[in-house]
């Protein structure tokens, strides 16, 4: 079975996100890296961020009590964006535009720059403790 190899550590994912200007500091705590990915903690809300098959990268969004956790994608294409694109002051995100088939170092920086503009675009609310529009379309669409 092929198992390829991981980039994601605490140090990598450190030194992305302090390329980038945050409302409120983070700490990730030593038990905070599993396995799985990487838990960020900023005072109202957890970003989880995980390393999949061939260096694919992916975060995840919950309130800080970490009851539950939303796909920054979920997030970002069926409630945030619709919202956020209808301002008069919208300037849509440029991703960085990098492709790789294999797991790399580079991959791993790369997929992270997109997700922290992605969630500087997007999902600032959250990272401030604002998940009424969450909350609002999880009322009306419990599978999210």
């Amino acid at each position: 079975m092929y198992n390829p190899p991981t980039f994601l550590t605490t140090q990598v994912l450190s030194d992305i996100l302090d390329e980038f200007k945050w409302t409120e500091l983070y700490t990730i705590k030593e038990e905070d890296w599993t396995v799985d990915g990487i838990k960020v903690r900023f005072s109202k809300c957890i970003l989880y961020f995980r390393e999949g098959f061939e260096s694919d990268m992916s975060v995840y969004i919950s309130k800080s009590d970490g009851k539950k956790y939303w796909s920054s994608f979920e997030l970002i294409h069926y409630i945030f964006a619709p919202v956020i694109k209808q301002e008069q002051t919208f300037k849509p995100p440029i991703l960085h535009n990098f492709f790789s088939p294999a797991a790399s170092l580079e991959k791993v920086q790369f997929g992270l720059r997109n997700l922290c503009i992605l969630i500087q675009t997007y999902l600032m609310d959250c990272i401030k403790g604002n998940f009424s529009l969450v909350d609002e379309y999880s009322k009306k669409h419990p599978e999210l």
